[in-house]
């Protein structure tokens, strides 16, 4: 069954291939894997080898199937096939074929979920060893194998492709290729075999299909400005704030696949097409992450993570931010470390809460659907893969413990506020594509969002540097660090405001705005230095008891709280002043005589003091002036008359109301909390319900993949046999016309002497008729005795050799 494919060595230090190309499909993908492969010519200078899903135990004539009509030569795949230029080698039933070097293996499929053989396997390898020289084509099939691994290519600078849905049998691989994958192109079948004819790469890792196209002339800088215009437009994205060199590669890679020769010429197509903006977009977009990436970083995190958890007690939990985090995987990494740090709670999303973001919302996709091929996860260290990974449909899935952590949401980690109250940010290999004032500007960014003490995993190609302070080394190796406790508030517009035009020399009419101006400054300064005088030490509340302005010296009265600063008036007096305070701010009001405290004695003082509260109107609003007043010695003990009376009415009242208040939330309370019990039953019952109706959604979706694999192992089958039929009649076709035009009659009958077919001549002997057809040979009469006929046909059905008779009539 299987043939040899290229078993040549290849000449030392050279490779017999420019690019590779990797072709997936599913069951029902036959017909368009065989519209590629005939639109195929001699001359690509590319290898194509193929993986498409087939049942371990399915074996028939694939490969000849695939080569019907093709020009390029077409093998079964053996392991260590050598890649060869115009070699289509087709990846054979029960193995999953990946690429190594300049070779293809195969290996046997594990046990477990996902179609197989697996496509997202093949084009990972394509992309680790051949690069920006890999091209990942998917093609009609049911689920979303191969989208991963079309990703990874794009990732690695190699080109994918995926059919149009609009002309596939499945639509549900390449629609998912082309909107989460992000596939550069998207052509149907027959055009797809016809751009892989045009491929070519140069030795810096451009494809194109066109070699006239110059990948290395410089751009001219507005033409490049427009374009970035054009993104920021169509995206919101200011990719003006990213390194030229990047820019400019990702320009000219986008050139090559829309075959556009001149950059002015890229211009018009780039505004002219919204599809071709957010192509270019998603290109300058790295998505490259995986679980566990470089574990060496991770296990010293880990450890870092404990210190940090055993050194916050008092802490509730962990609050982490992961900027840039593409299709999710360093997301649930960093959700199994710490939920280790904090010993596996029971109720880990009340303890821990993960922030991922990115700009590409195919990316936030992928990372929302917590599902990822068994591959993928192979680096999640075992401990972590016994509590937090679940067999899935196409692979595995992220349990449901960790997924309630995590939230994912767009998000432009240059230009849009950051996440506060952040104890660990994970920002790895996302600066190096920034300019430096930007990454300067993340990074203050990122400093805001940590708490003192927090930590920041950068990537190993990412360093904070001797500019950016508040920062302290955890680990230089690793790239940890933490926000400085002592550092200040990080400076989060570095921008600096335009200041304000100065007045022309010699205008007479910005010479008198200036004097009036100064006029207006020495009056104000003049009437203050007044009120100061005149004026005991006061306190100015808006009527949201905050302080609105300070008069005169009031420290004696006043102190600052600790935490953080605050504006609220009751924060700031002194304990033995809040009480009387309260009061007075109560009962004052506007038109209203002044409202006077009772004496207050103040520890460090022999006078006693009263405060004196009156509201004025500025400019509509109602300001509060509260007034420290020294008492009178003969007051220390008694109150005063008046308006203390007043107060001591007004806070009876507000007594009363405040019993009748309490009384009344007392009993809303009750009845809220029998309505709570009742909720609490009410959702307990939903949600078993939930979970039987869940467990049957399962149960359902796993019968109707099982259908779907069983439909496209049928509709594969069909297929072959609808060709195996056609070629059947074909065979007949011609067998008849031959017996047609023989010049000879002859009947051809089975082992058991029936007859099958006969020529026109032979009526000449045997009497015979189309309803003959199936009768015994010896029963038909002959027109002449043929003598030892019966004898001779069994000694030729018995050993194959040939016998002569001769036959004679009397005449």
């Amino acid at each position: 069954m299987e043939t040899e494919a290229g078993q040549a060595a290849n000449p030392p230090g050279e490779r017999r291939v420019d690019v590779v190309v990797a072709l997936g499909a599913s069951a029902g993908g036959l017909d368009a894997l065989r519209g590629v492969v005939r639109a195929l010519t001699p001359g690509t200078r590319a290898a194509f080898v193929v993986a498409q899903h087939q049942a371990p135990e399915h074996v028939g004539p694939f490969v000849e199937l695939v080569g019907s009509g093709a020009e390029l030569a077409v093998d079964l795949a053996v392991d260590g096939a050598l890649l060869q230029a115009d070699h289509i080698l087709v990846g054979p039933p029960g193995w999953n074929i990946t690429v190594e070097g300049d070779h293809v293996r195969l290996l046997p499929i594990a046990d477990g979920p996902g179609p197989t053989p697996s496509i997202d396997w093949l084009f990972a390898s394509l992309a680790e060893e051949w690069g920006a020289r890999a091209v990942a084509v998917v093609l009609s099939g049911t689920g979303g194998d191969g989208t991963r691994g079309v990703r990874q290519v794009r990732a690695a600078g190699g080109l994918a492709i995926a059919q149009d849905p609009a002309s596939a049998k499945s639509a549900a691989m390449p629609r998912a290729a082309a909107t989460l994958g992000g596939a550069d192109l998207v052509l149907m079948p027959a055009e797809i075999g016809a751009r892989l004819s045009t491929l070519h790469h140069d030795h810096d890792g451009w494809l194109a299909g066109d070699e006239s196209i110059d990948p290395y002339a410089d751009p001219d800088p507005a033409v490049m400005t427009a374009i970035v215009a054009s993104l920021r437009h169509a995206t919101g994205v200011d990719f003006a704030r990213y390194k030229a060199s990047t820019l400019h590669r990702q320009v000219h890679r986008r050139m090559a696949i829309r075959q556009v020769r001149a950059v002015d010429d890229y211009l018009p197509l780039l505004a002219a097409d919204p599809a071709e903006c957010k192509a270019l977009a998603n290109n300058l977009l790295v998505t490259v992450t995986q679980f566990f990436r470089d574990p060496a970083a991770f296990d010293a995190l880990r450890t870092q993570l404990a210190r940090y958890v055993a050194s916050n007690p008092e802490s509730a939990g962990l609050r982490v931010w992961v900027p840039g985090c593409a299709t999710g995987e360093e997301v649930y990494s960093l959700a199994m470390c710490c939920s280790e740090a904090l010993g596996h709670p029971e109720a880990l999303d009340r303890r821990l809460k993960i922030f991922g973001t990115d700009l590409d919302e195919g990316s936030l996709a992928i990372a929302r659907l917590a599902r990822y091929g068994a591959d993928a996860t192979a680096s999640v260290p075992e401990e972590f893969r016994q509590r937090f990974l679940r067999p899935g449909p196409d692979g595995v899935e992220i349990a449901e413990e960790i997924r309630r952590c995590v939230v994912f949401a767009r998000h432009d980690v240059g230009g849009t506020p950051p996440f506060t109250r952040i104890d660990l940010v994970s920002c790895r290999n996302t600066l190096i594509y920034f300019t430096t004032p930007l990454q300067e500007q993340v990074l203050d960014y990122l400093r805001f969002a940590l708490v003192p003490g927090g930590l920041l995993l950068l990537g190993s190609a990412d360093t904070i540097g001797p500019r950016e302070a508040g920062f302290t080394v955890v680990d230089a190796g690793q790239r940890i660090f933490a926000r400085a406790r002592a550092a200040g508030e990080p400076n989060l517009m570095r921008a600096p405001a335009q200041p304000p035009p100065l007045p022309v020399v010699g205008s007479t009419g910005a010479h008198r705005r200036t004097e009036h101006d100064r006029q207006n400054d020495t009056r104000v300064r003049m009437l203050t230095a007044l009120l100061r005088e005149l004026q005991a030490p006061c306190l100015v509340i808006d009527d949201r008891r905050e302080l609105v302005e300070v008069v005169g010296d009031v420290s004696r009265f006043c102190r600052l709280p600790e935490g953080g600063p605050s504006r609220a008036v009751q924060t700031m007096l002194a304990p033995e002043l809040r009480h009387e305070a309260n009061a007075l701010l109560l009962v004052a009001g506007r038109g209203q005589p002044p409202v006077t405290s009772s004496p207050v004695a103040l520890p460090g003082s022999e006078q006693p003091i009263t405060m004196v509260a009156r509201v004025v109107e500025v400019d509509g609003r109602d300001l509060t002036v509260l007034a420290f007043r020294e008492a009178e010695p003969d007051t220390v003990v008694t109150r005063l008359g008046g308006r203390t009376a007043q107060v001591d009415e007004q806070l009876e009242r507000l007594e009363r109301e405040l019993v009748a208040t309490q009384d009344s939330l007392r009993e809303a309370l009750a009845e809220q909390q029998a309505l709570n019990e009742e909720l609490q039953a009410t959702a307990e019952e939903l949600q078993a319900s939930s979970e039987e109706i869940q467990a049957s959604n399962e149960e359902l979706e796993a019968s109707n993949e099982e259908l779907q694999a069983t439909n496209e192992q049928l509709s594969s089958v069909n297929t072959q046999l609808h060709t195996q039929v056609d070629t059947a009649a074909l065979l007949n076709a011609d067998l008849s016309n031959i017996e047609r035009s023989s010049n000879q009659g002859m009947v051809i009958v089975d082992r058991a002497l029936r007859v099958q077919r006969f020529t026109p001549l032979a009526v000449r002997v045997f009497a015979l008729l189309d309803a003959d057809i199936g009768r015994a040979a010896l029963d038909i009469p002959t027109a002449l005795p043929i003598p030892g006929l019966e004898a001779a046909l069994d000694a030729v059905v018995a050993d194959g050799e040939r016998v002569t008779l001769e036959a004679r009539t009397p005449d």
